[in-house]
């Protein structure tokens, strides 16, 4: 996220298909840190996260904010922050949802091509502004643009 704007992705295979942030459950011997990057880095490429490159990333990626809502754990990273990461990951990574590695957000967002099994589908920027609401009629345009 920078101060204007968060990355968010569709979640398409969900019983309601939906757009929402980055992450999911902690593994027992993980710590809050760790599931992040884990589940971010798996997210976005649709790969298995190495134990060595979740270590490098750890070690290496120190998060900007962390809020806790009791047992829920939002972990923030910075645009500049996910550039640093896609750098750590193009060492590692090979079989991608990407068939040129992203080397930017532009090619984050917009090179992806997900497989029908993968958890994300598309990324988008979203406003960050309190209570965003998507208007009704623009959720029909959409449908009629969609292939």
């Amino acid at each position: 996220m920078n101060e204007t704007h968060i990355l968010a992705a569709y979640q398409p295979n969900k019983k309601r298909p939906h757009i929402s942030g980055f992450g999911g459950k902690r593994l027992t011997h993980e710590t809050f840190l760790q599931t992040s990057l884990r589940e971010t880095v798996e997210e976005l490429f649709d790969v298995e996260v190495p134990q060595k490159l979740l270590r490098t990333l750890t070690q290496t990626m120190f998060p900007t904010k962390v809020v806790l809502r009791g047992s829920y754990v939002c972990v923030i990273y910075t645009f500049d922050q996910l550039m640093d990461i896609l750098q750590i990951c193009k060492k590692t990574l090979e079989k991608t949802v990407y068939p040129v590695f992203p080397e930017t957000l532009e090619d984050l967002m917009l090179k992806r091509q997900p497989r029908a099994t993968s958890e994300l589908s598309h990324l988008c920027l979203l406003p960050l502004v309190r209570g965003i609401q998507i208007d009704p009629l623009f959720l029909r345009d959409l449908s009629d643009l969609t292939p």
